[in-house]
């Protein structure tokens, strides 16, 4: 049994106006979404405060919400690092479920199996831009919301979608890829970014709101075989 990577539609602008200042308790009622969140917990209680989450929260920088303490530490101390850090299931469960309660839809989505993006296309020219955009999207090594090999692996823009699909569609050495293709399309059309998960907890985000960002007659399911639409 082996890990489970999927794409999702991601409003990129949302986040970083809305829903990051609500993880970090500047704005928005964050106490209303852990309320929601810790029903989905083991006997309905999340064993970290929400107070704790959020100066964690507060903690990470930059474009990415890079944990800097985590940043520093080298390869081989990644997981003895993690495993002193208490509330790094949490902060990635929570963070995952506000992100797709808020600026992102679990369905649609589209399903790249047991291989993350980058590793589905052995033909990329690695010196493209093509290949630092998958990069983004793939779990190139631990990360704070993916401690347990599980959550959200990273995101790209809108942007970063429109130069992602017009590189692709100039590489002649990949092969098998036009429903990734037909799936960037639709993003770009929609002017949404994407965001990429590994082995996320379905079984919250199923009772989600779906569609949120297109509507079921925008996807050719027979063009885009690997979408999955529930």
């Amino acid at each position: 049994m082996g890990q489970w990577h999927t794409l999702h539609l991601f409003d990129d602008k949302r986040f970083y106006t809305d829903t990051v200042p609500l993880l970090k308790g500047q704005q928005g009622d964050i106490q209303a979404y852990y309320i929601m969140y810790e029903q989905t917990c083991t006997k309905g209680i999340c064993d970290i405060p929400l107070a704790e989450l959020v100066a964690v929260f507060n903690q990470l920088k930059g474009y990415r919400l890079d944990y800097l303490p985590f940043m520093e530490v080298i390869h081989k101390e990644w997981y003895p690092f993690l495993s002193t850090l208490p509330w790094t299931y949490h902060l990635s469960a929570f963070f995952e479920y506000v992100v797709f309660s808020h600026c992102a839809d679990y369905a649609p989505y589209f399903r790249l199996g047991k291989h993350a993006a980058l590793h589905r296309m052995p033909g990329i020219n690695s010196n493209g831009l093509s290949y630092e955009i998958l990069g983004e999207l793939s779990m190139i090594y631990p990360g704070i919301f993916t401690v347990e090999g599980m959550g959200v692996t990273g995101w790209i823009t809108s942007e970063e979608v429109k130069e992602l699909l017009a590189g692709l569609k100039n590489e002649e050495t990949i092969n098998d890829i036009e429903d990734f293709i037909a799936f960037l399309e639709v993003s770009a059309s929609l002017d949404m970014g994407i965001i990429a998960g590994v082995d996320l907890r379905e079984d919250a985000l199923r009772k989600l709101p779906s569609f949120k960002f297109s509507k079921r007659d925008m996807w050719d399911l027979q063009l885009i075989e690997r979408l999955a639409i529930e």
